[in-house]
């Protein structure tokens, strides 16, 4: 894991790179599915980062938050998988 921030005033930009495993259960794996020797885990890999608003002492304003995520799940179809996740949001401090 890396994680990396700056304030700048009230505003802290921060980027952040992972790397680890991903579990998954239902149809992608009940099936029998021959070709699909890793369908429960997988390689994945989290690259992002955003922008946090430090609002006061206990509260922190994710203004936004943008994550690439691969997966390297056995699908038939390329075996890889993409997404992409945006978010915002309160941040407390305890």
């Amino acid at each position: 894991m890396f994680y990396w921030t700056r304030q700048e005033g009230g505003l802290r930009p921060f980027g952040e790179a992972l790397i680890g495993f991903a579990h998954a259960t239902g149809s992608l794996v009940e099936q029998p599915n021959p070709a699909a020797g890793n369908a429960g885990l997988a390689l994945a890999a989290t690259l992002g980062g955003g922008i946090d608003l430090v609002a006061s002492q206990r509260i922190t304003i994710c203004l936004t938050q943008a994550d690439y995520l691969a997966t390297t799940f056995d699908n038939n179809t390329g075996d890889n998988q993409n997404n992409q996740r945006i978010s915002a949001g309160l941040v407390p401090r305890f």
